[in-house]
C-alpha cells in the first residue's frame, strides 16, 4: 500500500523527473557505451598475449625439431662416397672379418646419435640388408613392400623425410611395433652413376610426440606434424578421453606462408590455429586452441566489469536525485510562496540565502507581497471604498498567469541548460515588477513605462523564442511628462497574446508615441497578427 503511494506522488509531467530521466538516460548510456570498450579492449589483450606466448611457443620448439631433423639428416652423409661403404654394397668376395667389420661401422653410425632408433642399409646388387640394430638380416620379403625404399628410389638421390610408418622388427621373437619417422636416400657408385644401395635412417615418432606434449599450455591444446598433403605424422598426448580421430588436417592457408595464426573453425569450435615449417622436411608443425578457453579468464574479468557497472549506475542514481532535488528546490519553492499568495497568504515569505539569478527573484517576491501587505494596510485605515480599487489594481499588476508562463519558461531554460536565457528573464522580470509596483505610486513617468514596456518585451520574447520584432518609437520629449501606472502595457499585452503568439511565423508590434498640439499625447500600438472580426 505504502508502495502504491509512493508511486502516486511521482509527477512524470514535472521538471524534475524530466531532469531525472534525461541524467540517468546520459549516464547509463555512457557507462554502457565503457563497459563495452572495456570487454573489447580485455578480449583483444588476452588474445594478443595468446598469440605472442603460443607463437613464441611453436617457433622454439619448431627450430628443436628443426636442428634434430638436420642431425638425422647428417647421419646419412659418410655412406656417401664411402670406399668401404662402395665396396660392400658391390663386391661378393668378402671374407667374414670384412662383412663383420662393416656391420659393426653400421652398428657405430646407430650409436653416434641418441635420438637415432635404428639405420638400415640396403645392397641393390647383392640384395643384403644389414641394420644397426639387427645386424645382418635375412630377408622373407619383398624390398619394394618397405616404402622407405621405394620413395627413395623414386628420388633419385635426393633426401626424402617419410610420414609415420609401423616398423615391424625383422625377427619374429620380437613381438613389439614401433611407429617411427625417417629419412632415406639412394647411394650411387659416384654422382651420377649406377645406384648401389639404400640407406634409412629412423626415429621414434614417440620422441616427437614427447617434444610436442611438453609445449601444451592449454587443456583443449593440439598440437600436430602435418606433411603437405595434411597427414597427420605426431601429435601430442592429450591426456583426455578427446583424442583426434582423424588422421588428417589440411588447411591450404598453412601451405601459403612460412609461419602464422588463423581463426578457423575445428570440429565445430571456434580456434586459434598457429603454424610454423620444419626444415628441412618442409613439414609444418600445426597447434590449435578453442578460443572458448583462451577467454575463460575473460569471463571472470566481464563478471568484475559488470558489477563495478552495477555499483556505478546505484551511486549515479542516488547523485542525480540528489543533485536534481537541488536544482529542482528553489523553483518549487517559489512555486509554493505563489501558490500560498495567490490563496491570500500574504504572510508569505521566501527566506533562503542564495547568490544565483533566484536570490533577485525571490527578493522581489518579497518586496511585491511586502508592497501588497503595506497597500493593504493603508487601504484599511485610509478608506474602505478606495480598499477594493487598489487591491484590484495591486491585483491586475501581479498578473498570476504572467508569472506562471514566464517560471514555466524558466523551469524549461534550466533543463536545456540555457542560462544565458535565464539571467536575461530574470533579470527583466525584477526589474518589469519592480517598476510596474513602483512603489505603490499610480502616476509615474513615461521614461519609466517605456523601461517597462522594455523589460516586458524581453520577457515575452524569450518566452515566444523571438516569434516577433518590435519597433518602439516614443519622442524623448515625453519623458518630461507622466501617466497613470498600467496603461499603455495591457495594450502591448494584447497585440503580443492575441494578436501575435496564433500568428503563423513571425510577428511585428509597433509602439508609437509622440506629442500632439495643446499637450496632447497619442499612443500607437499596432500588429500584423490574426486580426478580429469585422463583427466583433
Amino acid at each position: 500500500m505504502d508502495i502504491r503511494r509512493c508511486f502516486c506522488k511521482i509527477n512524470i509531467h514535472s521538471i524534475r523527473f524530466k531532469m531525472i530521466a534525461v541524467f540517468l538516460t546520459v549516464f547509463f548510456a555512457v557507462i554502457l557505451l565503457i563497459s563495452l570498450f572495456l570487454f573489447k579492449t580485455f578480449e583483444g589483450k588476452i588474445t594478443q598475449a595468446t598469440r605472442f606466448n603460443v607463437m613464441n611457443s611453436i617457433r622454439n620448439t619448431t627450430e628443436y625439431i628443426s636442428a634434430l631433423f638436420n642431425g638425422i639428416e647428417n647421419v646419412t652423409q659418410p655412406f656417401i662416397g664411402n670406399d668401404t661403404l662402395r665396396k660392400y654394397l658391390e663386391e661378393t668376395e668378402l671374407n667374414t672379418s670384412e662383412v663383420n667389420d662393416f656391420i659393426k661401422y653400421v652398428n657405430t653410425m646407430g650409436r653416434a646419435n641418441q635420438y637415432i632408433y635404428n639405420i638400415e642399409l640396403y645392397s641393390i646388387g647383392k640384395d643384403i640388408l644389414v641394420t644397426s640394430g639387427y645386424g645382418k638380416i635375412y630377408k622373407t620379403f619383398e624390398m619394394d613392400t618397405l616404402d622407405w625404399y621405394a620413395s627413395s628410389v623414386e628420388a633419385k638421390g635426393e633426401l626424402v623425410w617419410n610420414q609415420t610408418y609401423t616398423f615391424t622388427h625383422y625377427h619374429m621373437i620380437e613381438k613389439t611395433n614401433e611407429k617411427v619417422i625417417s629419412v632415406c636416400r639412394l647411394i650411387r657408385r659416384d654422382y651420377f652413376g649406377k645406384p648401389i644401395g639404400v640407406v634409412n635412417v629412423s626415429i621414434k615418432e614417440q620422441l616427437i610426440a614427447d617434444i610436442l606434449t611438453r609445449i601444451k599450455s592449454y587443456t583443449t591444446q593440439n598440437i600436430l606434424i602435418v606433411n603437405q598433403n595434411g597427414n597427420i605424422l605426431s601429435k601430442n598426448h592429450t591426456g583426455r578421453s578427446e583424442e583426434i580421430e582423424s588422421q588428417n588436417f589440411y588447411l591450404p592457408e598453412i601451405y601459403a606462408e612460412r609461419e602464422g595464426v588463423l581463426t578457423r573453425e575445428v570440429n565445430g569450435m571456434e580456434s586459434m590455429i598457429f603454424f610454423s615449417t620444419i626444415c628441412p622436411s618442409d613439414w609444418k608443425l600445426v597447434s590449435y586452441i578453442h578460443k572458448k578457453e583462451i577467454l575463460s579468464d575473460y569471463g571472470i574479468i566481464r563478471l568484475y566489469t559488470l558489477l563495478a557497472s552495477l555499483s556505478a549506475i546505484l551511486v549515479v542514481s542516488i547523485l542525480v536525485v540528489l543533485i536534481t532535488r537541488n536544482i529542482y528546490k528553489p523553483i518549487a519553492v517559489l512555486m509554493t510562496a505563489m501558490k500560498q499568495a495567490q490563496e491570500g497568504r500574504l504572510d508569505t515569505t521566501i527566506v533562503e540565502h542564495r547568490k544565483d539569478e533566484f536570490h533577485e527573484l525571490n527578493m522581489s517576491f518579497n518586496n511585491m507581497i511586502k508592497t501588497i501587505k503595506n497597500l493593504i494596510s493603508e487601504v484599511y485605515e485610509k478608506k474602505l471604498l478606495a480598499k477594493e480599487a487598489q487591491l484590484k489594481a495591486l491585483q491586475a499588476k501581479i498578473n498570476p498567469h504572467f508569472i506562471y508562463n514566464t517560471l514555466e519558461s524558466m523551469i524549461w531554460m534550466i533543463e536545456l541548460k540555457q542560462t544565458d536565457k535565464l539571467r536575461s528573464i530574470v533579470s527583466a522580470l525584477s526589474k518589469f515588477y519592480r517598476l510596474v509596483l513602483s512603489e505603490g505610486r499610480e502616476v509615474v513617468s513615461i521614461r519609466e513605462i517605456a523601461e517597462q514596456i522594455e523589460n516586458y518585451i524581453t520577457i515575452q520574447k524569450i518566452r515566444f523564442m523571438d516569434k516577433f520584432d518590435v519597433e518602439m518609437n516614443l519622442d524623448e520629449a515625453l519623458y518630461s511628462y507622466e501617466m497613470l501606472n498600467i496603461l499603455l502595457q495591457p495594450l502591448v499585452e494584447n497585440a503580443i497574446v492575441h494578436g501575435i503568439s496564433n500568428r503563423i511565423g513571425n510577428g511585428m508590434v509597433r509602439i508609437s508615441g509622440e506629442l500632439k498640439e495643446q499637450e496632447c499625447i497619442v499612443f500607437t500600438v499596432e500588429d500584423n497578427g490574426i486580426g478580429i472580426s469585422s463583427e466583433k
